[in-house]
């Protein structure tokens, strides 16, 4: 994914494209997007910062990717209004992902559209919203 140009972007749809890693600071020029799409690409790795600067976020929509554990930066702590999907990926929910559930934790209702646990095994179909520390 290359940085765009355009400081003034609000929305940017940028669904099946089949982007795999999301760079840090690719998006920083872009300081005004308010809106992300991202959903059915082959996303697997999003280094840590790439969304940062993004003070004025409002939707976040990483659905259906590649996405097993959440790198940190994911979700920005200041932007508590920021409504997020990153459903229908393939989490892994055990100890590394423990700081995503508490920010979702924190989150008002209906912020974070439910993510499902893939692995391990025996928490396969739970959701992450309502893991406790033994599962």
């Amino acid at each position: 994914m290359s940085s765009a140009k355009n400081p003034g972007l609000m929305f940017l749809f940028l669904d099946r494209n089949r982007i795999e890693v999301i760079d840090e600071n690719i998006l920083d020029p872009l300081w005004r997007l308010a809106t992300l799409t991202l959903s059915n690409n082959q996303i697997n790795k999003i280094h840590d910062g790439a969304f940062k600067n993004l003070a004025n976020f409002y939707y976040l929509n990483l659905s259906r990717n590649s996405l097993k554990i959440p790198t940190t930066g994911l979700v920005n702590p200041k932007n508590i209004g920021t409504s997020y999907d990153f459903s229908e990926n393939p989490w892994t929910c055990d100890c590394h992902i423990k700081e995503f559930h508490d920010y979702l934790q924190r989150l008002p209702n209906r912020r974070a559209v439910d993510i499902v646990c893939a692995h391990p095994d025996h928490l396969r179909g739970r959701n992450l919203r309502n893991l406790t520390a033994s599962g």
